[in-house]
């Protein structure tokens, strides 16, 4: 069953982004040349390959997912498209990247899945340099649950809400 709902999700994913294509999002995160990029729960990659055209050479991706599926999908993905700059790690919490490295997390639509979240969010800070943008969006977690779990704890302040994400500063 596992599997199916994987593939459901790809081709929910499929028709998400030809009515919303990903470098929309990402246009709203303020991506540019040479940043380094984490996307959390990357799941079929399409933020991925964005963020990666976006960065490009000079930037990097790391694309993590607990799901080897997706993360053999984004590794091919980037191979066929000659992407050289996306690593993909598989974990559901620990990216084992070093601290403060990043510059922009990508959370998309998987923060409800998170047993832990607290965890999440610790280990999202810890890698992300210090006035690096967390870009979160959910469609499961309403906007204002997202500013208090995600400010309660010291570690991000709020920034105002830009289309249909909502960005926090690391603190």
């Amino acid at each position: 069953m596992r599997a199916l709902h994987y593939f459901i999700h790809l081709l929910w994913f499929a028709v998400r982004d030809l009515l919303a294509p990903p470098r929309l999002r990402l246009a709203e995160v303020g991506l540019t040349c040479g940043q380094t990029v984490l996307d959390y729960g990357c799941g079929g990659g399409s933020f991925t390959i964005a963020a990666a055209e976006i960065v490009g050479p000079q930037g990097r991706v790391y694309a993590i997912d607990e799901d080897a599926r997706a993360v053999a999908r984004v590794n091919r993905l980037a191979s066929q498209r000659g992407l050289g700059n996306i690593q993909t790690i598989q974990t559901n919490t620990i990216t084992n990247l070093t601290d403060a490295t990043v510059d922009v997390v990508l959370l998309y639509d998987v923060y409800h899945c998170c047993e832990h979240p607290e965890r999440v969010t610790a280990e999202l800070h810890r890698v992300l340099r210090r006035g690096g943008t967390l870009s979160f969006f959910d469609h499961h977690v309403s906007d204002a649950a997202a500013v208090d779990q995600l400010t309660s704890r010291g570690l991000f302040e709020a920034l105002p809400r830009i289309g249909k994400t909502r960005s926090f500063r690391c603190l």
